[in-house]
């Protein structure tokens, strides 16, 4: 039976946090409350909450960096670069743990783990995640004179994103299904990109991809609201965002928030125009997965990440009246099936709330 009456939280935009302020009352089907002021708000009650933290290993006890944990069949937690994951858990509720081939690209799955009822404010430590040794991808990012240069390195198969990360050094270690043909995806912090095909070894064999040379003087990269197409018709086309109509804002209420953007442009050939719709799933600065949105010319032809996870460099989050920049690519599907791929993406737009 629904309660009488349920608090209300407010979204505090300096905190970050939702706040309690006020109740609703059930009036027939719905709940009616009044609030002080207009943000974000919701009726919850809130409940105690518990932390689990554990890794995730392969057969030789190695951590296995960006893998996805699934709690309870539903909820995802994402390892950091030495395999680890935490998050609070609601307290007094039995729960699950296990790596799943479906959350990781087909590459990944272990043991399932059972997490007893935890007490208020317990911290449970999940016994490792197993999953079988894959096949390892390495080498190296290079700028044009020679040197290693920081980036994003991610592989790609078909329409699906594999394992990613982000290079301190320019050298990079990636797992990878055997025997498997795939896309090397790499690009720098200022999005010079370029990608390689491969066909992985037998797992857990290694293969070193050797040096890859990101280095562009072209005015290709020389936008700072734009992105470029390839594959499927498209032949190198660079679409540009026009900065009169772009706008971003932080949204609290998908995911765990993050910033969506929605902008307008057009192709810098054809003139063309397009409307772009990005969430990037992140807060702070970092490296984020996301969704991108993109329709040509009214919906005459569309475009969308459904089936894949486009890499976000979240390199600037001002509050409001502030500036949102990222760099962006990905791997995007149009209506009949078919795969494009965007690089060179970027976007800097003014943060409206």
């Amino acid at each position: 039976t629904a309660p009488a009456s349920i608090p209300l939280w407010y979204f505090d935009e300096n905190t970050n946090l939702w706040m309690q302020q006020g109740i609703a009352n059930k009036v027939s089907n719905f709940y009616v409350g009044t609030v002080s002021h207009f943000t974000w708000w919701n009726c919850d009650y809130p409940f105690e909450k518990a932390t689990i933290m554990g890794r995730v290993v392969d057969c030789n006890g190695n951590p296995m960096p960006n893998s996805v944990v699934t709690i309870n069949g539903i909820y995802t937690l994402t390892t950091n670069q030495n395999g680890n994951y935490s998050s609070w858990v609601p307290a007094n509720l039995a729960l699950t743990a296990q790596v799943l081939n479906t959350n990781n690209f087909g590459l990944l799955s272990s043991q399932v783990e059972n997490i007893p009822p935890l007490a208020a404010a317990q911290v449970f430590t999940v016994p490792d995640l197993i999953v079988p040794c894959p096949a390892t991808i390495t080498g190296t990012l290079v700028g044009c004179n020679g040197s290693p240069v920081n980036g994003i390195v991610y592989l790609t198969t078909g329409n699906s994103v594999g394992s990613y990360i982000a290079t301190t050094n320019g050298t990079f270690s990636l797992p990878a299904p055997g025997n498997t043909q795939l896309v090397v995806n790499a690009y720098t912090l200022n999005n010079v990109s370029s990608l390689t095909t491969i066909t992985t070894p037998a797992a857990p064999g290694m293969s070193n991809v050797g040096t890859i040379t990101l280095c562009d003087t072209s005015s290709a990269v020389s936008y700072e609201n734009g992105f470029i197409l390839d594959g499927n018709g498209f032949n190198h086309r660079k679409f540009v965002i026009d900065t009169s109509s772009t706008y971003g804002y932080y949204d609290p209420m998908i995911g765990l928030g993050g910033f969506i953007v929605n902008v307008q442009g057009h192709d810098s050939a054809t003139n063309d125009n397009i409307d772009l719709s990005v969430f990037i799933q992140g807060t702070t600065l970092g490296i984020y997965s996301g969704f991108i949105g993109l329709n040509i010319n009214g919906g005459m032809q569309q475009l969308g990440s459904n089936n894949s996870l486009p890499v976000f460099n979240l390199v600037q989050c001002d509050t409001v009246g502030g500036r949102i920049k990222a760099g962006f690519s990905g791997i995007l599907q149009d209506s009949l099936g078919g795969f494009v791929t965007l690089t060179n993406g970027r976007l800097n737009v003014v943060r409206t709330f």
